[in-house]
């Protein structure tokens, strides 16, 4: 299912370009600094304040939020 153009071609960008993978910790806040520092993760905003896209997704979040709240069904 796709909402629009724009999903289907992120869609198709991420299965062809992403790679996902875990690994299970018992404290993962224990080592979430060091994977911030040493991985580029863009979508991460959390603490990740350098990153340079934070200040432009982190903007495009605000924007969605508040459409959302102005769509909302109370």
């Amino acid at each position: 299912m796709h909402f629009n153009e724009g999903e289907i071609v992120l869609s198709e960008w991420i299965e062809k370009n992403a790679i996902v993978t875990w690994h299970v910790f018992n404290q993962p806040w224990d080592i979430e600094n060091e994977i911030i520092e040493r991985l580029s993760l863009p979508l991460n905003l959390d603490k990740n304040k350098d990153h340079p896209f934070y200040s432009c997704l982190s903007s495009l979040w605000k924007e969605k939020r508040k459409e959302c709240r102005i769509h909302s069904i109370d």
